[in-house]
């Protein structure tokens, strides 16, 4: 008899979850950082979904890496998150775009 695998736990998945986004973002953000961004953003969907937090989550502490951080003012998380919505999403961050200061990333 063929036994199927035990199923994954939720904080099993999640903490899986988070490892692989904050591998990803420790990646990225270097890379961004080394082609001179230095002020970022953050512009997600799907918030409660557990790839919306985890990214968020991974993102944080990798900029705090490099002492950089999310300006508030320029991060948008909406409940959905389809193609549709994204430019909807851009309005709140769009009366912040002429300031010198504006994330580049």
């Amino acid at each position: 008899m063929i036994k199927s695998p035990e199923p994954r736990s939720a904080k099993k998945i999640s903490r899986t979850r988070l490892a692989q986004e904050l591998g990803i973002s420790r990646a990225l953000v270097p890379h961004l950082h080394a082609l001179g961004h230095r002020r970022f953003g953050w512009i997600g969907g799907n918030v409660g979904l557990g790839r919306h937090e985890a990214r968020l989550q991974a993102l944080q502490p990798t900029l705090a890496r490099g002492a950089l951080v999310l300006d508030p003012r320029t991060t948008v998380s909406l409940q959905e998150g389809d193609r549709a919505e994204g430019s909807v999403t851009v309005l709140p961050v769009r009366p912040h775009a002429r300031r010198p200061n504006f994330p580049s990333a």
